[in-house]
């Protein structure tokens, strides 16, 4: 069977639609010959109401690694609360010790949270994984364009 990891900020017991798009994917891989690790975020650091039912709809199949992130505290105070940034560094660590393990044949990246992205060009580049992104949402927007740069958010560079 074939392994993939995915990588998502956001994962039951969230219930924000990219949490809930990576529990029904890695649900039904196994049908397709494909063992999911879901690399994600340990809720504590979640900003949204969490619900527990959404965690007993997780198939046991599915293994899940949860990482820490960065204290919402802390970045903040740069202007970045986007749990994507945040959690970033710890999950680009937990795919690292999953290629080492050789456990990983696909990366998949579903987006939004959209900086975790730079995680499959670096695995592919570093261990020649490949990856693919799945946008579920792609929608473009020139609001903060149109704002003074006194008004843009911080991680307006970013973007």
């Amino acid at each position: 069977m074939k392994r993939v990891a995915i990588v998502g900020a956001d994962f039951a017991p969230s219930s924000l639609p990219p949490a809930l798009r990576i529990r029904f994917f890695a649900s039904h891989l196994a049908e397709f010959g494909w063992q999911p690790t879901v690399i994600t975020t340990d809720p504590a650091y979640y900003q949204t109401a969490l619900d527990a039912e959404m965690a007993r709809l997780v198939p046991e199949s599915v293994e899940v690694i949860r990482t820490p992130a960065l204290p919402r505290r802390v970045t903040r105070l740069f202007g970045v609360g986007d749990l994507g940034i945040r959690s970033m560094w710890h999950h680009w660590r937990a795919l690292k010790q999953l290629c080492a393990e050789g456990r990983v044949d696909l990366v998949f990246i579903p987006v939004p949270p959209y900086a975790p992205m730079v995680l499959g060009r670096l695995l592919h580049d570093r261990c020649g994984i490949p990856y693919v992104i799945d946008y579920i949402d792609p929608w473009a927007s020139e609001y903060y364009w149109k704002l003074p740069r006194s008004r843009r958010p911080p991680k307006w560079g970013l973007a």
